[in-house]
């Protein structure tokens, strides 16, 4: 994955997690986890060329259980 341009982070929680959007139209870009024992981020995918959000497995949880 490459991004062009900078993004603006929001900082969530204990500073754990840094959630980035354009700070042009305001998208979410992706997160990703700041403490250097995590290494973890996650991708906004519906903003990938040519993604099928269809061909994609989605499981809903609620943490009810």
């Amino acid at each position: 994955m490459h991004i062009s341009g900078e993004t603006t982070a929001y900082i969530w929680g204990d500073r754990m997690i840094g959630i980035h959007h354009c700070p042009v139209c305001g998208c979410g870009t992706h997160w990703e986890t700041l403490g250097e024992d995590f290494g973890k981020m996650g991708i906004n995918a519906r903003l990938l060329d040519g993604f099928d959000e269809g061909g994609i497995e989605v499981r809903k949880i609620d943490n009810a259980d």
